[in-house]
């Protein structure tokens, strides 16, 4: 190695530093030792000061302690940087010789455009092919990539299951008979035999496509993607949160057209994907857009209803698209401009867009930029189709008679009363009832276009017996079965704070209803992101200045109420986060923590192997390690708009520090 190439300080160095006084000298010999004026006079200050000012001389270990860390880091980064740029003279054996024997690897993030292809010279070629020597930093993973292209071809014999379960699976993680049934798990899939299997071997396979491993071209490599999500979808809603995303990138980088089917019939969130889904729609007129897409712009989780719970999804799945497409023609005759136009953004946006995030392939968190009209997260159209699918669900409830309304809506009389007509007309009334008021505007729909919603969303598949040529008769689901939530509206109540308890048993002894008061807003918007999670809806709405307990879950809170469960002490010295301590951004992200998601923040900010306490969290509430880290990093990049754990299972260090002092108890 040349002489001029800077050596880091040994074990000895590091142990000196922490010897009051006698790391003072040892800053004066490393000044004089690699030439740094500034760390030589420095540390005779610091000598100095401690003998004339012994008061002092804690503080003085403690910048000492600093400046040996900051030392030790620029010495570190001229090495690499000496190390990075060899010269003219330097040869492939002495660069070898710089190199440790065991190499560290870091994480990376790329960005610009991805490259699509690049030729590799066939074997044997006797090209003559310049090249450069440097040293470079890895993926973690590139051992896992090694693997899969060794791993590609390899077939499996019949073998038991064995179950697997892992934060990052990857075939160094699996066991020898782990192994052996994936192989063989593998093998049965690339013959179309979808058995059953555990999750963590299905993100093998799935990383091993995303790798180029497994097929021929990447319509292929597509095709097998769409075909091991729907195989495994309805086993693991999970994978649609993965799926959705990673199909949608897969091709996007191989310049494949999306089957925007696939899509429209699994789980939608806000996102890009969305977005441009439904600007393939923003010529239709009037609008056809899938129930799927209806659900994926309302804030309302129509899945999640009783009403569409007690036997009448399929009707719900025919009619709320029609009422959207319904209310666009009707905004088209008004102002010529559809729903979309009316409430939807005026603008397009480009925005930096992460490929492949948390997968395992070489592309993961490469950066692209994307033009698209951000429809799924403008709020004004949420609220709008908000209004339109839960007025319509009013009326089906109306006209099949079922028990308990929808509360908080606002629509204008107009669009109300044309909603209304319509349903009763084609779902149950035969004759519209008189003394209405007005009678709405008439609309002429082509209804053959919009039954296509039923082959887009892919879900329709009719159990109402419309009337026919023999006078058979539509037949409604019979009554809705009580107390169908009442554990998820206990594990709600549980995890309430004392406080929170009481102001719900207190409503509840308000026959359900009572006047809001402005510092009741912050406590029901506390229950409420619980009852999203646990029934996908509100529990309390807003009406005007009243707060009432929704219809639907009435029958649960009073099961409740008159059946307290036992609720666990909580320890006075259990860990939490004293939101008092945390900046703004913070405090509404730990606020927005579920429970078991706030657990395991604090056991990836305390722990040094936190998996221990990760595995027991999942298994309590019945998800995957992964699945739980995942979903905080979701939310943190809502809020704060960059993930807050990494895949280290570490906390990024900017936010470790003020959570753990804002942390309190154990």
């Amino acid at each position: 190695m040349n002489k001029t190439t800077p050596k880091l300080p040994g074990t000895g160095m590091r142990i000196l530093s922490f010897v009051p006084v006698v790391n003072c000298i040892l800053l004066v010999y490393l000044g004089i030792s690699y030439a740094e004026k500034l760390t030589l006079i420095l540390g005779g200050a610091y000598f100095l000061i401690s003998l004339i000012f012994p008061d002092v001389s804690p503080l003085i270990w403690l910048v000492v302690v600093i400046h040996y860390i900051i030392f030790y880091r620029q010495i570190k980064k001229k090495m690499v940087e000496v190390r990075k740029v060899p010269s003219e003279n330097t040869t492939v054996k002495q660069i070898k010789n710089t190199l440790p024997e065991k190499q560290i690897f870091s994480d990376i993030t790329l960005s610009g455009k991805v490259e699509n292809k690049q030729t590799i010279p066939e074997k044997g070629s006797t090209a003559t092919i310049p090249f450069t020597v440097s040293v470079t930093y890895l993926n973690p993973h590139e051992e896992f990539f090694e693997d899969i292209k060794k791993y590609a071809d390899k077939k499996g014999a019949e073998t038991i299951f064995v179950p697997f379960m892992s934060y990052w699976p990857s075939y160094q993680s699996m066991s020898g008979p782990q192994r052996k049934w994936y192989f063989y798990w593998r093998s049965e899939i690339r013959k179309k035999n979808y058995l059953d299997t555990d999750l963590s071997y299905i993100f093998i396979y799935i990383y091993e496509l995303l790798n180029g491993v497994g097929y021929q071209t990447p319509d292929e490599g597509y095709t097998l993607l769409l075909e091991i999500w729907e195989a495994y979808r309805e086993a693991f809603p999970k994978l649609n949160n993965y799926l959705y995303d990673w199909t949608f990138d897969f091709a996007y980088l191989n310049r494949i057209e999306p089957s925007f089917a696939n899509y429209e019939s699994s789980f939608h969130k806000s996102s890009y994907v969305t977005d441009t889904i439904i600007e393939q729609h923003r010529q239709d007129v009037p609008l056809k857009i899938s129930f799927e897409l209806v659900d994926a712009l309302c804030d309302y989780s129509i899945k999640g209803s009783k009403f569409y719970q007690s036997g009448y999804h399929e009707l719900m799945k025919e009619a709320i698209p029609r009422i959207v497409s319904l209310a666009d023609a009707f905004l088209r005759k008004k102002s010529q401009q559809g729903l979309l136009e009316t409430f939807g953004p005026e603008q397009a946006v480009t925005k930096e867009r992460y490929l492949y995030r948390s997968a395992l392939c070489p592309q993961a968190n490469q950066t692209i930029f994307v033009t698209i009209k951000e429809y799924s997260s403008a709020s004004q159209l949420r609220n709008y189709v908000n209004q339109l699918v839960r007025f319509g669900e009013n009326t089906l409830r109306e006209i099949y008679g079922t028990k308990g309304r929808l509360r908080g809506i606002a629509i204008d009389e107009e669009t109300g009363n044309l909603i209304a007509s319509f349903l009763k007309r084609e779902y149950g009334l035969t004759e519209i009832e008189e003394n209405k008021g007005d009678k709405p505007a008439k609309l002429e729909l082509n209804f053959e276009d919009i039954n296509d919603l039923r082959k887009q969303s892919d879900a329709v598949r009719s159990i109402l017996q419309v009337e026919d040529a023999a006078g058979e008769e539509m037949v409604a689901p019979t009554e809705k079965i009580l107390l169908t939530e009442v554990e998820e509206v206990i594990t709600i109540y549980k995890a309430l704070s004392e406080n929170e308890r009481a102001f719900l048993k207190k409503l509840y002894e308000s026959e359900y209803e009572a006047e809001l008061m402005p510092v009741d807003t912050q406590t029901i918007s506390a229950i409420n992101r619980l009852a999203d999670r646990y029934l996908q809806n509100d529990l309390i709405s807003v009406e005007g200045d009243q707060m009432i307990i929704e219809d639907d879950f009435r029958d649960e809170i009073d099961y409740l109420f008159k059946n307290p469960p036992e609720i666990e002490v909580v320890k006075e010295n259990q860990a939490d986060f004293d939101k008092t301590l945390l900046p703004e951004n913070l405090q509404e992200f730990v606020t927005e923590l579920l429970p078991e998601q706030r657990q395991s923040l604090i056991a990836v900010l305390t722990l040094k192997e936190p998996e221990i306490e990760l595995e027991r969290i999942a298994e309590e509430t019945m998800t995957m390690p992964e699945l739980l880290i995942d979903d905080i990093n979701a939310l943190a990049i809502n809020i704060l708009g960059d993930i807050i754990i990494e895949k280290q299972l570490e906390v990024v260090a900017e936010y470790a520090v003020i959570l753990k002092k804002s942390l309190r108890g154990e």
